[in-house]
């Protein structure tokens, strides 16, 4: 059943409004170990979340298939609804804005060219790497003539070294996501990857006090990840974000600017609208350490008399969220630390690990130790221990590059002083 013999039922069942976002994703996936190629395979999947309004009351349903049942659903849904106040539907929209993209690819001719990257060396054992290419799109089609639709396509790159002394085995591994395959730029991740692996092999304890950090890309991303909820006028409703009523102060170091811009020409990823239908905009969050804006969907703006900031995604979310990069490469600001940690990797970020309402701070962590601007040896299983201010507000300086690895947040490394870890 389409879209359009859907609504026509639903119509001829009294409901007045119906509008489907329609999420359509076909992913070419692969996997490739130590030379060999395990699988390539072709995933597609449709879901679709339908949104129907009937005697002053709206009711939604997530489905992977249309056909009458659903009305039937819908229809038993209304009797637990009260009003329809915190919805709206998108007015007449043509498909002028849909992103035209080429979707064609040669995947498995850019499987063969990557199987050489998977090639082992010295004492590590074992190489896998995962490459997909994906095209996703999101439509959102209503019975009062709105069709429009935003397509990505896009390549992910995963690889995962493991390497053995004696008895012990370690591991490191890296993304990226990308436009265009580039042989150049998977090799630069794979010598990163095989450059970590090694140097993880040679492992130490360390002493319990306060470190000067540099907090890997990786690791900033997982944490700002976190946070953004904190930002969530969802969040501010309830009472449960430090930063309820705290627009226009000081909350982070003047270092520190987190500006969305989902449809940015940078992006690998690009959205014209969030899954509400809202035009996606340009806007800071935080500018100069400043919180600027709450983020919002249709629910939550409505409550508190305020228009959408357009980011209806997964509820309440952003897509290409950038911490703005600093001027010195990540090389250089590891080179000026005396004696401090290069944080690699974090475990328990979610949950109360990062608390959004006290601000308390409390992970493990991985990582080496730095001496006079070189690495000295791993260590693993410590506790940072720290808060969401202090982290924020003791940046002593910002790298000026990092890579594509998702479309949330993207962060470079930070260098952080006076953070508490203990052995």
């Amino acid at each position: 059943m389409n879209s359009n013999e859907f609504f026509e039922l639903c119509i001829s069942r009294g409901f007045s409004n119906i509008e489907i976002t329609i999420y359509d994703n076909k992913e070419y996936i692969s996997e490739i170990e130590n030379k060999k190629v395990n699988f390539i395979d072709i995933k597609n999947n449709i879901n679709y979340y339908i949104k129907a309004k009937k005697n002053n009351k709206t009711v939604t349903l997530d489905s992977n298939y249309l056909n009458e049942d659903l009305i039937d659903i819908l229809e038993e849904k209304l009797e637990y609804i009260d009003s329809n106040i915190d919805d709206k539907f998108l007015e007449n929209i043509d498909d002028n804005n849909i992103i035209q993209v080429n979707d064609n690819c040669d995947f498995s001719k850019y499987v063969r060219d990557t199987i050489p990257l998977s090639k082992l060396e010295g004492n590590i054992f074992n190489i896998t790497i995962n490459l997909s290419f994906t095209v996703s799109k999101m439509k959102i089609v209503n019975n009062k003539g709105t069709n429009i639709e935003n397509v990505n396509v896009y390549y992910d790159f995963f690889m995962i070294a493991y390497a053995k002394d004696n008895e012990r085995v370690v591991n490191s591994y890296s993304n990226l996501m990308f436009k265009e395959y580039s042989l150049e730029k998977l090799e630069e991740i794979r010598k990163e990857v095989i450059d970590d692996v090694q140097n993880k092999l040679k492992i130490s304890d360390i002493e319990s006090k306060k470190y000067t950090c540099l907090l890997k890309q990786d690791v900033v991303e997982e944490i700002i990840n976190e946070i953004i909820e904190a930002f969530s006028l969802k969040s501010v409703n309830l009472n449960l974000s430090l930063y309820k009523d705290r627009i226009g102060e000081k909350i982070f170091s003047d270092k520190i600017t987190l500006i969305e811009n989902p449809y940015g020409e940078e992006n690998v990823t690009r959205y014209l609208f969030d899954e509400e239908g809202n035009k996606t905009k340009k806007k800071n969050i935080v500018e100069n350490g400043i919180l600027k804006l709450f983020i919002s969907n249709n629910k939550e703006a409505f409550k508190n008399n305020m228009i959408s900031t357009s980011n209806a995604f997964d509820e309440i979310g952003v897509r290409n969220l950038c911490l703005i990069p600093g001027t010195k490469d990540e090389k250089e600001l590891i080179k000026n630390i005396k004696e401090g940690l290069i944080i690699t990797d974090i475990a328990g970020a979610g949950g109360q690990a990062i608390d959004i309402i006290s601000g308390n701070i409390s992970l493990l962590v991985n990582g080496f130790y730095v001496s006079n601007g070189l690495i000295d040896h791993y260590f693993e299983q410590a506790i940072m221990t720290t808060t969401i201010k202090e982290l924020l507000n003791n940046v002593i300086d910002i790298s000026s590059t990092f890579r594509y690895t998702n479309e949330i947040v993207r962060s470079p490394s930070l260098l952080i002083s006076d953070i508490m870890i203990n052995n």
